[in-house]
């Protein structure tokens, strides 16, 4: 195929989400035809039809499988799965970008486990995010060949939202005063997050002088239910609920000090990217391919397994408060060598690899 256009196709589709979408940017100015189609769950079409995919880049896994019942996603596995092989066996190559080791909300943890074992054993070519990912995935699937596993960093968001408000002008804009210490957790709500651990962490700091801002929807209503329960009299933390406009980022991530990413468990994270696109300092636990990301210079980091180690945190933030724009500066270095032009090639230079 050398001197050839390559043809990928994106699935799933990815909505609004701004990954998909900077890395189809960045893969066309590279060369390459990028198609992102709506197909659901049946996408043989879409990857056969005339002309034919080079490729099927394949993303969010467990989005092939979402339904009510274990037995239903064992079925959608197999239809998704026999589709995979239809379309190797058509020679089209398969490349697998993994955004997460485990689903979000451990639905269908079987199938789903069972699906990332197969695609992995089928794939051409694996994208991780970090080589914490990359080995945790070599383990997982029993990988004997990992150098099809390659490293590529996830892209920044610089230029993706807008950034031309002030501090104080999203302060003025949210009703909070210049002179307050504000955190930041901004995303959507979901359990694996850790947002009600948060607001207990930020209760037992108590101190009023400070900020806590929640922003995002929640993942449901049993979830947004506890944690207005948890709110109750709190004035100095502030839920917003629902889903956050592109044109309201740049409002929350310029009026705080510092984004708080209190995750139970995690592969990566966009939202930390993203905070770090914006220069915040970041506070965030040692966990999953964290430390890669982000380091010491840009962040106040803990252990994942101690249990007041996110309080501390909120202490230590508020103690070095002259120094989170330093680190929320180091942050935005760090993100600057991760820009889509570079993203794009790295992945370019993947396809071409695997469709000589």
């Amino acid at each position: 195929m050398r001197g050839k256009t390559l043809r990928s196709v994106f699935l799933p589709y990815g909505e609004d989400n701004p990954y998909p979408i900077a890395l189809a940017r960045s893969l066309h100015a590279a060369g390459a035809i990028v198609e992102r189609p709506l197909c659901g769950w049946f996408f043989l079409p879409a990857v056969l039809g005339s002309p034919r995919a080079d490729l099927l880049h394949l993303h969010w896994l467990e989005m092939f499988l979402l339904t009510g019942t274990e037995i239903m996603a064992f079925v959608k596995l197999v239809v998704f799965l026999v589709q995979v092989v239809i379309v190797k066996m058509a020679g089209v190559r398969i490349v697998w970008t993994v955004h997460n080791i485990n689903d979000h909300e451990d639905r269908h943890a079987v199938p789903h486990r069972i699906g990332m074992v197969c695609i992995a054993r089928m794939a051409n070519a694996i994208v991780a995010h970090s080589e914490w990912a990359k080995n945790e995935l070599t383990k997982m699937a029993r990988i004997a060949n990992s150098v099809k596993i390659f490293v590529v960093p996830h892209g920044n968001f610089i230029g993706l939202y807008g950034n031309s408000i002030s501090r104080t002008a999203a302060r003025q804009e949210l009703g909070i005063d210049d002179s307050r210490l504000v955190f930041l957790f901004l995303g959507k709500i979901r359990r694996y997050k850790g947002v009600l651990e948060l607001v207990e962490a930020f209760n037992k700091f108590g101190r009023s002088d400070c900020e806590l801002l929640i922003a995002g929807a929640p993942f449901d209503s049993l979830l947004e239910a506890e944690i207005k329960a948890k709110l109750k009299s709190r004035k100095n933390i502030r839920f917003y609920s629902g889903v956050v406009p592109d044109d309201k980022v740049q409002v929350y991530m310029n009026a705080c000090d510092v984004a708080v990413f209190p995750f139970r468990r995690i592969t990566t994270s966009a939202s930390v990217v993203l905070a770090m696109s914006f220069g915040r300092a970041c506070i965030a636990p040692r966990l999953g391919g964290l430390p890669e990301i982000v380091n010491e210079k840009g962040a106040i980091l803990y252990d994942a397994g101690d249990g007041s180690g996110l309080e501390r945190c909120l202490n230590e933030a508020f103690i070095h408060r002259p120094e989170l724009d330093a680190m929320g500066t180091s942050n935005l270095r760090r993100a600057e060598h991760w820009g889509w032009d570079r993203i794009g090639k790295m992945t370019m230079d993947i396809y071409t690899s695997i469709c000589k």
